[in-house]
């Protein structure tokens, strides 16, 4: 018997499905990993061998697929399209990056800031800060930036004085690409695409995961909770949805299915 749709089953535990993985989103994360390393290891021989072929000129994020591309090269560009979207710019002097191109508000996903009008044109980030180079220069940013975006600037944290801006990945607190991180970001991209998960308090159904019990139990728990268990008819689902008391329900299902048997009188 189906319990749900199998794209509501395959949210996280956390958010109230079970947590079965998308194998196309899972495979895109385990690419990612392939282009995060050629980011970060230039000099190793894999990285080495791919850009004499591909990109020799220019960089892994910037890499176009050109002609007669391998399925290797195919697939490494796939993961990087998911890894581009997760990273971001941590902003220390500002000099690397563009105000208006490149990604460095914390958000999901890591966006630039919006332009307030079309007359300023090429902005770095360290236009923004003042002129030693501590903190916001919040004039210009009134002046330039578009009003819903002021507050998440100012709120940023410059890094020390002096030190260059750093790319890195948004959804770990070290910047470090994990897997785990990006099967969820490659699940959670687009705004229609949003799967509701089961009913009911998911709150709750966190908790049976925590449980000092068998699997099946848990997933007993959580099948309850989701309103799941092969217990009703059709009529006591439209029963259930109309608005009466305790008392009046209780009336009305043992009028149609009589009294239980463990609280008949036994002699």
């Amino acid at each position: 018997m189906h319990w749900f749709a199998w794209n509501r089953l395959s949210c996280p535990k956390n958010e109230g499905g079970l947590g079965f993985q998308d194998l196309e989103g899972f495979n895109s994360a385990l690419l990612g990993k392939q282009s995060w390393r050629i980011l970060q290891k230039p000099q190793c021989l894999m990285a080495r061998v791919i850009k004499g072929r591909y990109f020799h000129d220019t960089n892994i994020l910037n890499a176009k697929q050109g002609v007669k591309a391998s399925f290797i090269w195919k697939s490494i560009l796939h993961g990087r399209d998911l890894l581009k979207k997760g990273l971001r710019y941590v902003i220390g002097d500002g000099t690397m990056v563009n105000a208006w191109l490149d990604p460095w508000l914390p958000q999901h996903p890591p966006i630039a800031p919006r332009k307030r009008n079309e007359s300023v044109q090429n902005c770095m980030v360290s236009d923004l800060i003042n002129g030693i180079g501590t903190d916001w220069n919040e004039t210009k940013i009134r002046d330039y930036v578009h009003p819903k975006d002021i507050d998440k600037i100012l709120r940023l944290k410059l890094g020390p004085n002096g030190r260059g801006d750093l790319l890195g990945w948004h959804y770990t607190k070290e910047g470090f690409y994990i897997v785990k991180t990006a099967y969820w970001l490659s699940t959670h991209l687009h705004a229609e695409r949003v799967i509701i998960p089961p009913p009911r308090d998911i709150n709750l159904k966190k908790q049976v995961w925590r449980l000092s019990t068998a699997p099946k139990i848990k997933h007993f728990i959580w099948r309850l909770l989701s309103g799941a268990l092969a217990t009703l008819t059709a009529k006591d689902v439209v029963l259930l949805k109309k608005p009466q008391t305790i008392s009046s329900l209780s009336a009305t299902m043992l009028d149609r299915y009589g009294e239980p048997p463990e609280s008949r009188a036994t002699l």
